[in-house]
């Protein structure tokens, strides 16, 4: 029979992340996994788990947690991180009784169910803010873009001109510069869609015109949720910093920030995710079928 794990699973992730973090390769991540896994008793599933729930802890306290604050499982986490995405607000403000430990799983599905019912009127009364943040956004990015010159961009020549109508983008900014001309997009994302889905709708609209430009950057806000998910998505296909560039302002909104942070990349290739899966049916005989699709063109 297998032994019982002893390790603390805060602290096994503590343990191990900068392991994963320093390997280059999915086959050496794998391997460093299931050495983890018979080391501490684990399933190599649910290290896996651990993984996604402490990098998740991590992003909400700024990596500021020990091994004692939390005393909750890693359960607690994967659901904290489901309210999350629903409420971020709600979230915060429970994150420290879930840390001690002091709500149970059974309320906190129940929290969830009752916030998604709920949500659907919260996004009613939300959409007159969004379309506020949308021309904020705008505004801002702009602005830094303008002071920030072509160069930040990749131009050492190219005028910059604001377009107000160009093919299915809305306003951009375009750094004209004869033969590699660049395209600046402010883009907040669609906050309606999980981050995976709202990543593939920019990088569709990306994908859409990059015919018509050396370069894209897409201008996201300094706290956007789904930056992590578009570099994961353009990395799989090449195109991220080949054509496709990201950038935020900064926290106190004085500048712009290139973006380069590619730890959902490897948190995909560590959770062995496929984003090109599909299920269906055959429309001759019914079968249930599944595949995966692989990129035809890398660029």
């Amino acid at each position: 029979m297998p032994r019982k794990p002893q390790t603390h699973w805060f602290g096994l992730y503590q343990n191990l992340r900068p392991k994963v973090d320093c390997h280059q390769g999915v086959e050496s991540i794998y391997q460093l996994i299931r050495r983890e896994a018979e080391d501490t008793g684990y399933d190599e599933k649910v290290i896996k788990r651990m993984l996604n729930a402490g990098a998740f802890l991590e992003r909400m306290t700024d990596g500021s947690l020990s091994v004692e604050q939390v005393k909750c499982g890693y359960a607690h986490a994967e659901l904290l991180e489901r309210l999350y995405k629903l409420n971020a607000q709600a979230a915060q403000a429970s994150l420290k009784a879930i840390l001690d430990n002091q709500v149970t799983l059974k309320v906190l599905r129940e929290t969830l169910d009752s916030m998604a019912a709920e949500s659907g009127h919260a996004q009613i009364t939300a959409r007159s803010r969004a379309r506020q943040r949308v021309a904020e956004h705008q505004r801002l990015c702009i602005k830094l873009a303008q002071q920030a010159g072509p160069r930040f961009f990749g131009s050492a020549e190219g005028e910059m001109v604001l377009v107000k109508h160009f093919r299915t983008l809305r306003q951009f900014i375009l750094i004209d510069n004869p033969g590699q001309p660049i395209a600046v997009i402010p883009r907040l994302g669609d906050t309606s869609l999980k981050e995976g889905a709202a990543a593939e709708e920019l990088l569709t609209l990306a994908m859409s015109v990059k015919r018509y430009f050396q370069r894209i950057w897409l201008l996201l806000p300094s706290d956007s949720t789904l930056a992590l998910e578009l570099v994961a998505r353009a990395e799989q296909i090449g195109a991220f910093e080949s054509w496709l560039y990201l950038a935020t302002p900064s926290a106190d909104s004085s500048e712009l920030i290139p973006y380069r942070n590619r730890r959902r990349a490897l948190e995909k290739d560590v959770q062995g995710e496929d984003d090109s899966a599909w299920e269906g049916v055959s429309l001759r005989d019914g079968r249930k079928l599944s595949g995966s699709l692989d990129p035809i063109e890398k660029n």
